[in-house]
């Protein structure tokens, strides 16, 4: 992990004709005359970053000359550098892990579940999420919660071991040494170019928004890229957390290739794949992490992922030995689950996944009209909502943001239930005082329950609304070819630096609502470029206030994530919030 640097000028000034002559060689000397130093110190503001492992500092001194001629005075610069260098964390090391304190056991295939479909096996354009990090693919730079109790997250190294920033513009990255990937290719430089390039201009790509301040990448040797980017970018180092994926088989198979087999450096790899039904992952024979007996990862002989819509049935799979990992748990499950000795439920109060997370088309159709999109935000009961969705639900208003992030404050303006507002603006749009609407939605749970609770909320005050229920896919294609009026989806965080919910208000990314605001964008690119905490600060409350003023986003309620697990279940951890980090996952016998 590096720090910003801090900068002293230190400057020389030495007068007289005789010295300027002999520096420069114009003229005859004349009697040189006694220099005069004076020392003048400018302290540059600088983010105030908290390192908590070994550091070292080097001093890096650049001299450049200067000439004054009117003055006929030389004026020497001196810039002091001071680069806080943070020692590599081996993988493990500082990560909270379920059942750190036993010894591992091999063997015994794990068995995950979820409520979504991968839909693509390509990691730059795939919607699944993150399971294929750190099981398929490994990523430059980790995410990784180091205390449970609190929610903290630190930086740590992945294929990447170390990073130093030369300037605010410049990025180095060495990388692990004796990678190879599953189809036996190796890990370098030029790999590492490759996937960064397409990350950041493939017209699909996932991650474009995460990339958008990286103007070129250059190949100092095998084992270190040099990262250019278009101006400073304070949380360019969070977003390297991307999965790397093999150059040499992209160049045989293509995109079509690399779109049903993967090709990565995790500690699995692909077996067999159904889409829409089940994923089958067998070991990386040639994976080159060690495990704590000094054998090579990973410890399970395999991991199966499927897909459970209903999470009441998944809960039934998981007491019944079925299944052994299932997440989220449905509020209304978590008593059974908890009073089950063989299942253990992790609440990750800190992601505070926001639902539903309300999208309004303002291109066409009826919520083109502002005022209709601010009177169904007005509509939503948000005390309602949490309460009807369960325990550990609370009232949430300002979409996206959540508590301790910059930009966070609970004084900014906000939709809070006001039905005689939202009647009066529905009025205004149709004197009927009535407008109909279609609202799309993925149909599952709570999905379809919260649809419901939308519905009602929103016919009571004359916004009278058909609800179209999809397959998960279905919908993303009904979203991304902008043929909605309204819709919800999970909001899922997405880091707690605000610069990562830029995928969600870009034209690519996770915006699945087709958001297109030039001013939010703007203000999202003028946050990432400003080093200065304090401003980037005022910057995301100005970004806010867009959100506000615009209301084409909204939010009813925030929850934690509920993971359920067998007890036999140890070794994972977590990454990039709620992701589980499964290469060191093992299974206890009994």
């Amino acid at each position: 992990m590096r720090t910003k640097k801090l900068t002293t000028w230190v400057m020389v000034v030495v007068a007289g004709v005789a010295t300027f002559a002999l520096t420069f060689g114009c003229g005859a000397a004349e009697e040189p005359v006694e220099p005069q130093v004076v020392e003048v110190i400018k302290e540059v503001p600088v983010e105030k970053v908290v390192v908590k492992e070994v550091v070292k500092e080097v001093e890096v001194i650049k001299e450049v000359p200067k000439v004054v001629t009117e003055e006929k005075v030389v004026v020497k610069e001196v810039e002091v550098e001071k680069i806080v260098i943070a020692t590599p964390i081996p993988v493990g090391e500082v990560v909270w892990r379920v059942g750190a304190d036993k010894e591992p056991q091999r063997g015994g295939i794990v068995r995950r579940a979820g409520v979504g479909h991968a839909d693509n096996m390509d990691p730059v354009v795939s919607t699944a999420g993150g399971w294929h990090l750190h099981t398929l693919f490994e990523q430059l730079v980790s995410y990784d919660l180091v205390d449970y109790a609190t929610g903290e997250h630190t930086l740590t190294p992945d294929l990447a071991t170390d990073w130093e920033f030369a300037d605010l513009t410049t990025l180095i990255l060495g990388l692990r040494d004796g990678v190879r990937f599953t189809d036996g290719s190796a890990l370098n430089a030029e790999v590492v170019k490759w996937n960064l390039d397409r990350m950041a201009t493939a017209e699909k790509s996932r991650w474009k928004a995460d990339l958008g301040a990286l103007e070129s990448v250059d190949v100092i040797n095998d084992g270190t890229v040099q990262l250019n980017l278009h101006a400073p970018s304070a949380p360019i180092v969070n977003h390297l957390k991307v999965p790397i994926m093999s150059k040499a088989y992209f160049d045989t198979a293509g995109e079509e290739g690399v779109a049903t087999k993967p090709v990565g450096t995790g500690p699995l790899k692909l077996k067999l794949w159904v889409p829409d039904d089940r994923l089958e992952l067998e070991p990386n024979s040639d994976y080159g992490r060690l495990g704590a007996d000094g054998k090579p990862l990973p410890y399970i002989d395999g991991l199966h992922l499927t897909v459970y819509t209903d999470p009441s049935v998944a809960l039934v799979a998981l007491q019944t030995g079925h299944l052994d990992m299932y997440q989220p748990i449905a509020p209304h499950d978590l008593e059974i689950a908890r009073k089950d000795p063989n299942v253990e439920v992790l609440t990750m109060w800190w992601m505070g996944a926001m639902r539903p997370r309300m999208l309004f088309n303002s291109r066409s159709g009826p919520f083109s009209d502002i005022r209709l999109r601010q009177a169904a935000l007005y509509a939503l009961n948000h005390e309602a909502q949490a309460a009807a969705y369960g325990e550990g639900a609370v009232p949430h208003y300002f979409p996206d943001w959540l508590p301790g992030m910059l930009g966070w404050d609970e004084s900014l303006p906000h939709y809070s239930y006001n039905p005689e507002k939202a009647k009066q603006l529905v009025c205004e749009v149709d004197p009927s005082c009535e407008v109909e609407v279609r609202f799309f939605f993925i149909s599952r749970e709570p999905d379809n329950s919260l649809a419901l609770v939308v519905k009602a909320m929103w016919d009571a005050v004359g916004i009278k609304t058909t609800l179209e229920h999809q397959e998960r896919l279905a919908w993303i294609d009904t979203m991304r070819g902008d043929a909605y009026e309204a819709a919800q989806h999970k909001g899922t965080p997405l880091g707690f630096d605000p610069d990562a919910l830029s995928r969600r208000y870009e034209p690519i990314g996770s915006n699945w609502g087709n958001y297109d605001s030039p001013d939010l964008q703007d203000c999202m690119m003028r946050g990432r470029t400003e080093i200065d905490r304090g401003k980037r600060h005022e910057i995301y409350r100005e970004c806010q206030l867009i959100i506000y003023n615009e209301a084409e986003i909204g939010v009813g309620f925030r929850l934690p994530v509920e993971l359920g697990f067998r007890t036999e279940v140890n070794g994972f951890a977590f990454s990039v919030g709620d992701t589980q980090d499964l290469r060191e996952v093992w299974l206890e016998r009994r």
